[in-house]
């Protein structure tokens, strides 16, 4: 029910480019560059800044062979400065491109999730929290794990829940089958019984 849910109400090809702007926007705007990164890069400034210095000053006619070995040290320095900074670089969390979200929500959305294993994929990379109540669930998505998404449930809705409860062998403590826990859907999907 919470996947044909999630696929009806969020999942359409008319919502998918909102979505993925969406995502992509919380997502970059929570990166922020480390401590690491962003001391190099300032460091890096500084040296192309005395090494600008000293170009005007070659410039202008003042030439000795201090300078020169003094621009040759400055600009091994900004060769090894880049060096660590692109390492550093490449150790950060990528920004996400909206066109890769959209293709990862039109992949979702085009699925018929005939097996498990589908559910399994849908439901690890989309649902944090399902909550159900007497007339309603509330889908708390990864997206935003605080903040549900409250779907009224139909006559015929109701009807399967109603089933599944009596039906059901286990308690109110233990999971209602597709997660358990908050995080990671790690043993997947249980079918009752």
């Amino acid at each position: 029910m919470v996947l044909g849910k999630t696929v009806e109400y969020v999942l359409q090809p008319n919502l998918i480019d909102k979505l993925a702007i969406a995502v992509t926007e919380k997502f970059n705007d929570g990166l922020q560059k480390s401590d690491t990164l962003a001391l190099l890069e300032k460091e890096q400034k500084q040296v192309q800044k005395a090494i600008d210095g000293f170009l005007s000053a070659i410039a202008a006619g003042i030439v000795t062979k201090s300078t020169k070995e003094k621009l040759l040290s400055l600009e091994q320095q900004s060769d090894e400065l880049e060096s660590k900074i692109s390492a550093e670089k490449a150790q950060q969390i990528q920004p996400l491109d909206i066109e890769k979200v959209k293709a990862f929500l039109t992949y979702f959305a085009r699925k018929q999730y005939k097996n498990d294993e589908e559910k399994n994929e849908f439901f690890s990379s989309f649902i944090y929290r399902v909550v159900l109540f007497d007339d309603c669930v509330y889908i708390f998505y990864n997206t935003s794990p605080t903040t549900p998404t409250k779907v009224k449930l139909s006559k015929d809705d109701l009807t399967t829940l109603r089933e599944y409860r009596n039906n059901r062998k286990s308690t109110q403590f233990v999971p209602l089958g597709f997660k358990l826990g908050a995080y990671g859907g790690e043993r997947g999907i249980r079918t009752p019984g």
